[in-house]
C-alpha cells in the first residue's frame, strides 16, 4: 500500500495531503499495541523519505529496516510456530507432508541430474510385493474430501512433478485402479477391497453421467475414451452387463462432441486410440455407429499423415515421424488394422503398410532397435528404448496384432528386425532381457517387460527372477495409475495366481497379461 504513493506524484509535492493521506492510512495500521507507535513513526518516516517500509524477524524478534529492533514481538518464533502445527496433525496429514517434501526434494535431484537415489522412502523390492500389499497401500492413501474419494498421484509439469488428485482416466489415474480392484476381487473377497472397488466404480459412472465433453486430449489410456476402454475391462473381468452399458453411454455421450477437437493421432492420447475403443465396443455389441464413428475419426487420421522420403508419418508428443505403440507410427497403424478387419479396404492396407515403411527407417541394425527420436534435437541422435511405449516391446505387440487382424505376412512387417520369421519371439527375448529399467511400471518399466516376455513366451520366469530384488522407483510409489504406477503392477502380479485376465498391454482382451 505504501509503494502505491509513490505513484502519484501530487501527494510527494504536497506535504499536507500527504500527511493526512499517511495518517489515515496509519489508523488502520494492524500491529502490537505496544510497539504501535514505535512502528507507525519508522513506517512514516520510511515514506516521507521516499523509502518503502521493510521488516524481517528473527526468532520472535521483528526488526525494521534500519536496524530498530522489537523484542519479544511475537509469543513464539517461526520455528516454534511449525512445530506445534506439525504436532497437530494426523498421522496420516503427516505423511502427506512428508511426500510434498519429497516431491519437491526429487525434483532439486532431478534437475541437477543426480539420478534417482532417494534415501527418504524405504522402496520395497519386487520380491516382497504382493497385489494384497498393493491394494492395502492404496486403501491407506484414499483421502475423503467433501464426501468423495480421492487419490494423491503425480502431476507432470512442464518442468517438474507435483502432487494432486488423480484424475479419473486410464493411464495415471483412478480407472486403473478400477481395473486392478476388480481384478483383485476375483482372488480375495475382502470386503474393504469390495468398497473400495464400489467407490472408484461409482465416481467413474458419475463422470460418464456428467456433462464432461472430449478434450484435445482423447485416446485409449488418456481422456475420454479410456473410460471406454476401462468399461470393456470391467465388463471382461467381472462379466457384469452393467460395465457395457456404461461403455455405450460413454461412447454416446462423446459422439456428441466434435471429433475435430482431438489434436493428437497417437494411441496413447490421441485418434488412433479413440478408433480402437469404439471398435473393440462395436465389436462386442455389433451397433453399427460406433463402427462409423471409428471410420470418420480414422479418415481424420488418415488425412493427417504426411508424406516422408520413405512412407508416412504423424505428429505426436510434441515431435513429428515418431516410432512405437505408444506415439508412434506402429500404434496408429494398429489402429487402422482394426478399421481394416471391419471394413476390409484396401486403402487401410496401404496406409499401414506405408506407416510401417517409415518407421523402419528409424530401425538400428546394431541396437536391434527402432529408435525413440523425441530428444534427438537434444542429444543429437535417438535413444535405444526397449519398452512398451517406445521401442521394440510395443512395436513388436502392435505388429504381431496387426497380423492378426489383417493376415499381412510376419516376414513382411519384420524384415528388418530378423532373418527368419522363427527368430522374431527369440530376437524380441534377447533384447527385453537385456534391457535394464529403472522403473517398475507397465508403461516404461521392468514389470512391463515382464509382461511382453510372458505374452510372447520367451523367457519370462527368468527375466522375473532376475528382476527380483529391484526396487520400486520413486516415481513407481507415488503414482497410483495402471500404466505409471502402482495398480498396473499390482494387476501384472494378479496374473502370476493365473487369473486369465485381458492383456492390456497387446490390446486384445481375449489374451491374457
Amino acid at each position: 500500500m505504501y509503494g502505491n504513493i509513490l505513484n502519484f506524484p501530487e501527494l510527494m509535492q504536497d506535504e499536507t495531503r500527504r500527511r493526512h493521506v499517511l495518517e489515515h492510512m496509519g489508523k488502520g495500521l494492524m500491529c502490537s499495541e505496544k510497539y504501535r507507535e514505535d512502528i507507525l513513526e519508522y513506517e512514516m518516516e520510511s515514506v516521507y523519505k521516499g523509502v518503502i517500509p521493510v521488516f524481517h524477524i528473527e526468532n520472535r524478534n521483528l526488526i525494521t529496516g534500519n536496524g530498530e529492533v522489537f523484542d519479544n514481538y511475537y509469543s513464539c518464533s517461526i520455528e516454534e510456530r511449525l512445530i506445534k502445527h506439525i504436532r497437530k496433525l494426523s498421522e496420516k496429514n503427516g505423511e502427506l507432508q512428508k511426500r510434498i517434501i519429497h516431491v519437491q526434494l526429487y525434483n532439486c535431484l532431478k534437475r541437477e541430474e543426480a539420478g534417482a537415489v532417494y534415501d527418504a522412502y524405504m522402496l520395497p523390492a519386487l520380491r516382497q510385493l504382493t497385489p494384497k500389499r498393493i491394494a492395502d497401500y492404496f486403501v491407506q492413501n484414499v483421502w475423503n474430501i467433501n464426501g468423495k474419494c480421492e487419490w494423491i498421484t503425480l502431476q507432470y509439469l512442464e518442468t517438474e512433478i507435483c502432487l494432486g488428485a488423480a484424475d479419473d482416466y486410464l493411464y495415471g489415474g483412478i480407472s486403473g485402479a478400477a481395473v486392478f480392484f476388480a481384478a483383485l476381487n476375483k482372488k480375495y473377497n475382502d470386503p474393504v477391497y469390495q468398497l473400495i472397488f464400489e467407490k472408484i466404480v461409482c465416481q467413474i459412472k458419475l463422470h460418464t453421467e456428467s456433462d464432461a465433453k472430449m478434450g484435445d486430449v482423447c485416446g485409449l489410456f488418456t481422456g475420454e475414451a479410456s473410460l471406454i476402454y476401462t468399461y470393456l475391462l470391467l465388463y471382461k473381468i467381472t462379466e457384469d452387463d452393467s460395465y457395457l452399458i456404461y461403455a455405450q453411454k460413454q461412447a454416446d455421450k462423446m459422439m456428441e462432441s466434435d471429433a475435430f477437437k482431438i489434436d493428437g493421432d497417437d494411441l496413447l492420447s490421441g485418434k488412433a486410440g479413440v478408433i480402437i475403443a469404439y471398435l473393440e465396443l462395436y465389436g462386442v455389441t455389433d451397433s453399427r455407429k460406433y463402427l462409423e464413428f471409428a471410420i470418420i475419426i480414422g479418415d481424420l487420421l488418415l488425412n493427417g499423415a504426411g508424406k516422408r522420403e520413405k512412407g508416412i508419418g504423424w505428429f505426436n508428443s510434441g515431435q513429428s515421424n515418431l516410432a512405437g505403440m505408444a506415439h508412434g507410427n506402429s500404434g496408429i497403424a494398429l489402429a487402422i488394422a482394426f478399421l481394416w478387419k471391419y471394413c476390409k479396404s484396401e486403402k487401410y492396407i496401404h496406409y499401414i503398410k506405408a506407416a510401417i515403411d517409415y518407421e523402419d527407417t528409424l530401425y538400428d541394425a546394431k541396437l536391434c532397435n527402432w529408435l525413440d527420436i523425441r530428444e534427438c534435437d537434444r542429444y543429437g541422435e535417438g535413444k535405444d528404448m526397449a519398452a512398451w511405449c517406445h521401442g521394440c516391446g510395443g512395436i513388436y505387440l502392435a505388429r504381431k496384432r496387426i497380423h492378426e487382424l489383417t493376415g499381412i505376412p510376419l516376414e513382411e512387417l519384420f524384415y528388418v528386425f530378423a532373418p527368419n520369421k522363427e527368430d522374431y519371439d527369440t530376437c524380441l527375448g534377447k533384447k527385453l532381457f537385456a534391457a535394464k529399467k529403472e522403473n517398475s511400471c507397465l508403461c516404461h518399466g521392468s514389470l512391463g517387460i515382464y509382461a511382453l516376455l510372458k505374452q510372447i513366451d520367451v523367457e519370462a520366469e527368468e527375466y522375473r527372477e532376475e528382476i527380483k530384488n529391484q526396487c520400486l522407483s520413486f516415481e513407481d510409489m507415488n503414482n497410483i495409475g495402471f500404466m505409471n504406477g502402482i495398480t498396473g503392477i499390482g494387476y501384472v502380479l494378479l496374473d502370476e495366481d493365473n487369473l486369465k485376465l485381458p492383456g492390456v498391454l497387446g490390446l486384445n482382451m481375449s489374451i491374457e497379461v
